[in-house]
């Protein structure tokens, strides 16, 4: 299956916007989490980290496969964009939930760790700066043959790095027993939006498979560590909020 972007109209704009404000909304419980804790305990850096290549590349790898339909949008270019927007908008809160992780990661614990991070942090932005010159590289000077091909190896790693993401926070989930300030609400409203994201971009823009296999892994990645972390609650006897 090979469907590309198409304008929107109808059903397929008003969903495309639920998602978007959907996603928005959903990390604020997560970013109010860590603000009131003060603390990131419980959160992979790793995760992050891997989730804002896995949205990231998505975006990009999105755009260079429908970048014929984007060039020739001519009147609606506005509702045939909205799909991307739709993928950016999980990139935007991963990048703003990083930059809560270094900003709150408690130095007295391990000074060490706090300069760690923030040289990771340096290395990110630097690879992350790399990758979008190239992506204008590509779309300015490749023929739409070589973008699509691009854009399908990026949508591939962007799914790579989805599965890998989760392996580090369900190791921290499970190692710790504790959800501690990962947002367990947050954990089901993205899932909910994953799925959501699923059947929209499967069923009324009909993307292909590549570009929405890294929505499958984190609807049954945030799942697993939904459920783990709800029975460790249990195991525990804790009865402190989802918030």
């Amino acid at each position: 299956m090979n469907r590309k972007l198409s304008s929107l109209n109808g059903l397929g704009l008003f969903t495309a916007w639920t998602l978007i404000i959907g996603t928005l909304i959903s990390y604020s419980p997560q970013y109010y989490k860590i603000y009131k804790n003060k603390n990131t305990n419980g959160i992979s850096e790793s995760m992050l980290i891997f989730g804002i290549y896995s949205s990231y590349l998505n975006v990009l790898g999105t755009i260079q496969e429908n970048l014929f339909q984007l060039n020739n949008c001519n009147e609606n270019c506005f509702n045939t964009m909205i799909p991307i927007i739709q993928l950016f908008s999980p990139c935007l809160c991963a990048i703003i939930y990083y930059i809560f992780y270094i900003y709150y990661y408690d130095e007295n614990e391990n000074e060490n760790n706090k300069k760690k991070i923030i040289d990771n942090a340096k290395i990110n932005i630097l690879v992350v700066f790399l990758l979008l010159i190239y992506f204008f590289f590509m779309i300015n000077l490749a023929n739409i043959d070589f973008n699509d091909s691009s854009g399908k190896i990026l949508n591939i790693f962007s799914t790579i790095f989805s599965l890998i993401m989760w392996i580090p926070q369900i190791y921290t989930t499970y190692n710790l027993k504790n959800n501690h300030t990962l947002s367990l609400l947050a954990l089901l409203i993205h899932s909910i939006g994953c799925l959501i994201t699923i059947i929209y971009q499967t069923f009324i823009i009909y993307q292909p498979i590549w570009i929405i296999l890294s929505y499958i892994v984190g609807f049954l990645s945030e799942l697993s560590i939904l459920i783990s972390s709800l029975y460790y609650k249990y195991q525990s006897d804790e009865n402190t909020s989802l918030y």
